[in-house]
């Protein structure tokens, strides 16, 4: 059953959390469970009826390589390290590692290939989970504890084209302002979702936090957070 499956992971080091049946899309808020792993009693209340998808919330020690090319992955291999952890998806692989020192950001197309980087505010599909035409999400090779995963080598992963950075121009009184008409506007933005021009979509709403809103970095990286629990 998929709540022993859920606890499992949980047992391991991980903290899952329930999909909507066939979707990537979190039946819970789960932004909670960024600072602190879910109980085994909220597993079960989650996962103990009903037919559920699952996925696993990244950061917190460990960071998964979204590959969207299976002909990608020997690359990942050769530029980040080898890892006996991997799920194979419906459009291709997962691959998890250790989070290296100094932590890693979330990031979308990284150097412009097909591949994601999933850290902190982001989650990953998993076993034993299927997308809405019934493929299964796949194991290959054995499931290893969080604390047992390899280090990634992360030069590789880190984009190096120097940033041109927009200083917003807003007064520090209109802040909470700011954030708010941003939170209402996200409101009504519907979530991105992968293989749809997900990616176009999220970089269109970074960019209207930062330019219109005026929202700093971090305020914007919040808000961000939340509105991607309701993505795919």
């Amino acid at each position: 059953m998929m709540v022993d499956v859920a606890i499992g992971y949980l047992r391991m080091g991980y903290r899952p959390i329930p999909l909507i049946t066939g979707t990537k899309r979190s039946l819970v808020k789960w932004a909670p469970y960024r600072a602190r792993p879910p109980t085994e009693n909220e597993i079960r209340s989650w996962f103990g009826s009903g037919s559920r998808n699952i996925a696993l919330i990244t950061g917190n020690g460990f960071v998964v390589v979204d590959v969207d090319d299976q002909a990608m992955v020997g690359t990942v291999i050769e530029r980040c390290g080898d890892t006996p952890m991997r799920c194979r998806t419906p459009n291709g692989m997962h691959m998890y590692y250790s989070m290296p020192e100094g932590g890693l950001s979330t990031t979308v197309r990284v150097n412009g290939q097909p591949l994601d980087l999933r850290c902190d505010g982001a989650h990953a599909v998993c076993p034993w989970s299927r997308n809405a035409a019934g493929v299964p999400y796949e194991w290959v090779g054995g499931i290893v504890p969080a604390a047992d995963l390899p280090r990634i080598e992360p030069s590789w992963l880190q984009d190096r084209t120097p940033k041109r950075v927009v200083m917003p121009a807003i007064a520090f009184g209109d802040a909470c302002s700011a954030v708010r008409r941003a939170r209402g506007y996200l409101a009504h933005i519907e979530g991105a979702i992968s293989g749809q021009r997900g990616h176009d979509r999220t970089f269109r709403v970074a960019c209207v936090l930062a330019i219109k809103f005026g929202l700093t970095e971090e305020q914007a990286w919040s808000l961000m957070s939340e509105w991607n629990e309701q993505c795919e």
